[in-house]
């Protein structure tokens, strides 16, 4: 014949499994964000800011084309190069050597070569 009375150990069980799963869960949760935090900041110490004129001239850093319209770009420490780029101006740059936990401050104002860009510049908000 079948018992239908419920065994009280076995919803005892279920929750300690179900306790034991949660509490691995929110363990690997947490180690997982260290992880990230951890290779994030070790990864990216210093910080550069640019304010580049005129504001569409593409800035490259180590030779590739960056994003600044963050306001900081985060970088390794260590040796670097940046240019500021752009078509009927001079372009300007420089090597520069950033330490670990260190925000720079890079100010360009790009000379125009040509006339007509000389005219555009004028015109252009910056």
């Amino acid at each position: 014949m079948y018992n239908n009375t419920p065994n009280p150990n076995s919803s005892k069980k279920r929750y300690f499994v179900f306790s034991i799963i949660t509490v691995f869960i929110i363990i690997v949760a947490i180690i997982i964000i260290i992880l990230l935090k951890t290779n994030h900041d070790s990864t990216y110490s210093a910080k550069l800011r640019f304010f580049v004129r005129p504001s569409d001239a593409t800035v490259l850093l180590d030779g590739e084309p960056i994003d600044i319209s963050s306001g900081l770009v985060h970088v390794t420490p260590g040796d670097h190069s940046v240019a500021i780029i752009r078509a009927g101006f001079f372009p300007e740059g420089e090597e520069f050597t950033i330490k670990e936990g260190e925000t720079r401050d890079f100010d360009y104002a790009l000379s125009p070569f040509s006339e007509e860009a000389k005219k555009l510049a004028e015109n252009f908000e910056y």
